[in-house]
């Protein structure tokens, strides 16, 4: 049997390449989950964090992870789920959020005060979206969307080596993106 050896080693390249390329595109911030509690709760509040000195969550932000009573929800790593903060068009409104999955979701957020934490405690308003059936890979992720989104009560931005992180925390729910553009 004769065996090619080049179309193995291009093979064998090329799922390395794939495999890197997945772990490192999608991922580019799995060390957040660093730390974790007794009970086996992630938190993204390690201490290598610090809150940033930015005041203002507008711009685009790309989710990384998110998470539902401690368990990993699915994020497809090939596709960006972007969440788009603009500041508000009236006196009621802080700002509004769009978040872009395979649906497209819709609400307002009203930053309500500050903890000791740097986290800002936020009042969000009733999330619209559209209604199309998802593909498979975005079911996960839009289940999660559709029941947290409304009850996330608190946001932080953070900043580690230069690169900025969005945090917004529910009571059963959380979430951790990064900054990609403004």
């Amino acid at each position: 049997m004769k065996v090619n050896l080049r179309s193995i080693t291009t093979r064998a390249i090329l799922v390395l390449c794939l495999l890197f390329f997945r772990e490192t595109s999608s991922r580019t911030f799995s060390y957040l989950r660093s730390t974790s509690s007794s009970n086996g709760a992630t938190s993204f509040d390690d201490d290598d964090f610090f809150c940033s000195d930015a005041i203002s969550f507008v711009g685009q932000w790309k989710l990384i992870e998110a998470f539902e009573n401690n368990d990993e929800i699915s994020v497809p790593w090939a596709d960006d789920i972007v969440f788009e903060f603009r500041e508000g068009d009236d006196l009621y409104v802080d700002y509004t959020l769009n978040i872009a999955a395979a649906n497209t979701f819709g609400t307002w957020l009203n930053i309500a005060g500050r903890d000791g934490s740097c986290y800002d405690d936020i009042d969000v308003g009733s999330a619209m979206s559209t209604k199309m059936y998802p593909p498979e890979r975005f079911i996960q992720i839009e289940n999660f969307l559709s029941l947290n989104i409304e009850s996330m009560n608190m946001i932080k931005i953070t900043e580690r080596m230069g690169n900025k992180g969005l945090v917004m925390k529910g009571d059963n729910a959380e979430l951790y993106c990064e900054y990609i553009s403004s």
